[in-house]
C-alpha cells in the first residue's frame, strides 16, 4: 500500500486509513498511471508490461476505487 497524506488536497473529507492500493513495476523514468472516475488501476493491466520495459510504472487506485479506502464524508470532483 502507498502511504499518502491524511488529508486530500481540495477535499473536505479525511481518509481514516491513509493508504492507496498500487502496483509498481519496471525501471527507468517514472510514469504514473491515473484511472478515471469510477474505474481502477486494472484498466491499465494490458499496457503495463510493455510500458515497464522502458519506465518505472506506478499505477494506483484513487481513494474509494479498487483496493483504496473511501474518503470519509461526501466525495467531490471539484
Amino acid at each position: 500500500m502507498l502511504s499518502v497524506l491524511s488529508r486530500v488536497p481540495g477535499h473536505n473529507g479525511v481518509m481514516s486509513n491513509p493508504v492507496l492500493g498500487y502496483d509498481r513495476v519496471g525501471s527507468g523514468e517514472p510514469l504514473v498511471l491515473l484511472h478515471g472516475f469510477g474505474s481502477t488501476r486494472d484498466d491499465f493491466a494490458a499496457l503495463v508490461p510493455d510500458l515497464a520495459r522502458d519506465f518505472d510504472v506506478l499505477s494506483l487506485d484513487l481513494p474509494g476505487h479498487g483496493s483504496s479506502p473511501m474518503i470519509e464524508g461526501r466525495p467531490s470532483v471539484a
